[in-house]
């Protein structure tokens, strides 16, 4: 009688108990606020603002390695616009995908901290730094986004390449 009941207590137990359980589970919900918590905070508006002035740097780019002369982007007073070489800067070009000729950053809450600039391209796609009011430090220039003044977009421009990321 006693091996038997030996036997019955000798059961193989092969779940977690329910304090193991609630372990794991606090574990993955501290794991989860660490996660959630390191994410950007990046204003979406901002980086849209960014990308859009990327690509209409990338098309006057375009523009001017599809020409014989140079194509630029002048920003002032929160506003930018694209422009030929030879007419000058204040002759607005249709951007595409604007239903003006100048995109209004500043209704959108967003400025350049560097502040007015105009940036031209050549027939080879490189920025033309005589014509160009950016400085070019360490063979590229960084231009900074700002939304109401607090959060920093960049916009790397490369001076020999011409590469915008």
């Amino acid at each position: 009688m006693d091996g038997g009941m030996h036997g019955r207590l000798n059961v193989d137990n092969r779940g977690f108990t329910l304090m193991e359980v609630i372990a794991v589970l606090v574990l993955m919900a501290i794991f989860a606020m660490l996660a959630v918590s390191r994410q950007p905070t990046t204003d979406m508006t901002l980086r849209a603002g960014a990308e859009v002035l990327k690509s209409h740097l990338r098309y006057a780019q375009m523009r001017a390695m599809s020409s014989d002369s140079g194509w630029g982007i002048r920003y002032q007073d929160g506003q930018y616009w694209l422009f030929p070489q030879l007419q000058g800067i204040t002759r607005q070009v249709a951007l595409p995908g604007e239903p003006q000729n100048s995109v209004d950053l500043l209704s959108r809450g967003i400025s350049v901290v560097e502040g007015n600039f105009t940036l031209v391209f050549d027939p080879w796609g490189v920025p033309d730094t005589t014509a160009s009011t950016l400085s070019f430090t360490n063979r590229q220039t960084i231009l900074n986004l700002a939304k109401n003044g607090e959060t920093n977009q960049p916009i790397a421009i490369r001076q020999n390449t011409g590469f915008i990321q």
